[in-house]
């Protein structure tokens, strides 16, 4: 392989981490979002929340509707379950992508590893003829 192929060899590999690292970069940002949604989320829970508190406050005025009340506040906090559920499916989801970046980076480098030995090993034979 002539020093020309090499240095190609090198800039496309250059290339092709940019491109990696281009995608690295678009995950976290999808991530990031996912959080902002989650945040949202959890807003919304909030609110709902002070809204159960407030309904609650007025038991006294209005006993005889309690039981009705309570069945919806438990039909939200199954609402809620079930978006904590979904948060965690996204949270594993987000987990399984970082795990398969970190794969995918320590392969990179392994690469890099190899370029740059066989890259030292082309230097001391081109040095020593």
């Amino acid at each position: 392989m002539s020093t020309n192929e090499i240095i190609l060899a090198i800039a496309d590999l250059k290339n092709d981490m940019n491109n990696r690292f281009n995608l690295v970069d678009k995950r976290l940002d999808q991530v990031d979002e996912r959080f902002d949604l989650v945040d949202k989320r959890l807003d919304q829970v909030d609110e709902r929340f002070d809204l159960v508190d407030k309904r609650l406050d007025q038991v006294d005025e209005r006993f005889n509707l309690v039981d009705k009340r309570l069945d919806q506040v438990d039909e939200r906090f199954n609402l809620v379950d079930k978006r904590f559920d979904q948060v965690d499916g996204h949270l594993n989801q987000i987990d399984e992508r970082l795990e398969t970046l970190e794969y995918t980076m320590k392969e990179a480098f392994h690469d890099i590893g190899l370029v740059e030995n066989r890259l030292s090993d082309h230097k001391h034979t081109f040095h020593s003829r």
